[in-house]
């Protein structure tokens, strides 16, 4: 039954952010954009080693808290190592780079084999962090959720958001009580570009001023649909949102500590038992109060799951509530007769 509504309960997630609207970050974040334009201005994919190592240099000058690069650097350099070199060292000047690791499961039908992605030694020797960039994905196919904790198979490596907040928290920024939970709901702040962005290219060339990044976390990433690295989330249906951007309202939502909390699903459940048995005792007694009873019951349970996420970032879901009420209405006030639902016999 769960299997079945999921999917139901996860639009209806989603329609609550987006009945809530956008909201403005809190935190100082800042995205360098790996877009379509840097692409085409560079004439090159992948960018060196070298290129990175001077953008680095450049965000490096403006005093972030932090760098984040969501990218895999798990091989040499088609160029050689004088090109990794370059990029080690520009990593070392910084002191405050993360870099992130991919775990990847391949399943092969007859046995599953799994691999974890980390930069190469010249080049995470000198960073303050690697995190993993690993996050459990819905039934539905959508990104809502960020992974906490790390299975034993990642070799210890922290999540890369938490890693990322580390290095900020040690230079100075305020950070929120991180979830003992195994994941944590995001609490997106609105569409793509809701974080500021600007281009790979334009850093490069230095037509970013170094103010820019002062006492900001900065994360680059791929954001261009020639580089596809998108996830679906609320905010985000067609097109998805890139996977840098979910990774800044993750580490937003980590940092503020507003993680959307979920009630417990029994809880739901006692509400259509109650509710059910309620319109049961109506129908009887009352018969023709049994419909527009109904019609109040969900408007309220709508009600109140809109203003619990909205007031207070909390979850209830009410899918199945609504279905289960749904049904007691039907076996309730069935034409031609007033029977008992099941939850009262």
């Amino acid at each position: 039954m769960l299997g079945v509504v999921e999917p139901l309960e996860l639009a209806l997630y989603d329609r609550l952010f987006e009945w809530r609207g956008p909201r403005p970050p809190r935190t100082g974040i800042v995205i360098v954009a790996i877009d379509d334009a840097s692409v085409r201005e560079l004439d090159q994919w992948p960018f060196t080693r070298a290129t990175y190592a001077r953008v680095i240099d450049r965000v490096r000058a403006g005093v972030p808290l932090a760098i984040g690069l969501d990218l895999i650097f798990d091989t040499p350099s088609v160029l050689g190592g004088e090109d990794d070199a370059a990029f080690g060292a520009a990593v070392t000047r910084a002191g405050n780079v993360v870099l992130a690791a991919a775990p990847l499961t391949e399943d092969l039908g007859f046995m599953a084999t799994f691999d974890l992605h980390m930069p190469i030694r010249g080049i995470r020797a000198g960073a303050r962090h690697v995190g993993h960039v690993s996050n459990p994905l819905d039934r539905d196919g959508g990104m809502r959720a960020g992974l906490i904790s790390s299975p034993e198979s990642y070799q210890g490596l922290p999540a890369f958001g938490i890693a990322v907040l580390d290095v900020a928290k040690h230079a100075g920024m305020p950070v929120a009580r991180i979830p003992t939970s195994p994941t944590a709901r995001v609490n997106f702040r609105g569409a793509p570009r809701t974080f500021p962005r600007v281009s790979f290219y334009r850093v490069l060339r230095g037509e970013v001023g170094a103010d820019v990044f002062r006492g900001k976390i900065v994360l680059v990433g791929a954001t261009g649909a020639l580089i596809h690295d998108s996830v679906r989330t609320p905010f985000a249906h067609v097109g998805g949102m890139p996977g840098v951007e979910f990774l800044a309202n993750l580490i937003e939502t980590l940092a503020v500590g507003n993680h959307v909390r979920e009630v417990p699903a029994l809880l739901s459940a006692v509400v259509a038992l109650l509710a059910g048995v309620a319109l049961g005792l109506l129908a009887r007694r009352r018969p023709g109060l049994a419909l527009p009873f109904a019609a109040v019951v969900i408007v309220v349970i709508v009600g109140a799951a809109y203003f619990t996420f909205v007031l207070f970032d909390v979850w209830f879901r009410v899918a199945g509530p609504a279905l289960a009420f749904a049904l007691a209405l039907v076996f309730t006030v069935a034409p031609g007769r007033v029977s008992v639902p099941a939850a009262e016999r």
